[in-house]
Order: structure tokens, then sequence, then C-alpha cells
């Protein structure tokens, strides 16, 4: 029978592993934009875009004061965060792409 001491060495590792499981699933999938700055972004400028976020990873459509979508990632996310601009330059959506 175990002793009340590796009992509890048991039970607590158990408690910290499961913990440890769901807080890296939630740190890789989970959305990392604050809704504070989404909530901003609709019609925004690409100047606002880099106030808001920062310079993109990456542009698809152009360079940076051309492209039709801005890219930005985080280290060990799966996901990326993607910003749409119309032909005027404003902001038309967002979305993460997982």
């Amino acid at each position: 029978m175990l002793s009340t001491r590796r009992l509890m060495v048991v039970v607590c590792g158990g408690v910290f592993g499961a913990s440890l499981f769901v807080a890296a699933g939630w740190y890789f999938v989970c959305d990392w934009v604050p809704n504070s700055v989404t909530q901003r972004l609709p019609g925004a400028t690409r100047d606002d875009v880099h106030q808001l976020l920062g310079e993109p990873v990456d542009y698809r459509g152009g360079s940076r004061g051309t492209a039709d979508v801005w890219i930005y990632d985080r280290p060990g996310r799966l996901a990326e965060f993607q910003v749409h601009f119309d032909s005027s330059g404003r902001v038309e959506g967002w979305y993460y792409d997982r």
C-alpha cells in the first residue's frame, strides 16, 4: 500500500501534469490577439494596423505599402493572424488561419 507521502506525490504530479497539458494546448491553438485590438481593426489604415500589431512577419500580394494581406504569428503557435486590406488600404477583415 502507498504511504501518505507517496500518495501525495502521485496526486500532485498527476494534477501538475494535467494542468501542463491543458496550458500547452491553450497556448498553441488559442487566439493571441486581444479582442480590444481586433475590435479596432475594421476600417483601420495600414499605419493604424502597424501601430496596433507591429511589423508583420510576411506580406502577401505585394510589399508593406501595397500588400493585400499582412501576416502575423508568434513563435511556437500553430495559428497565424491575417489582416486583409481593401483597394483603398483599409482593413476589410481579419482571421486566424489554423
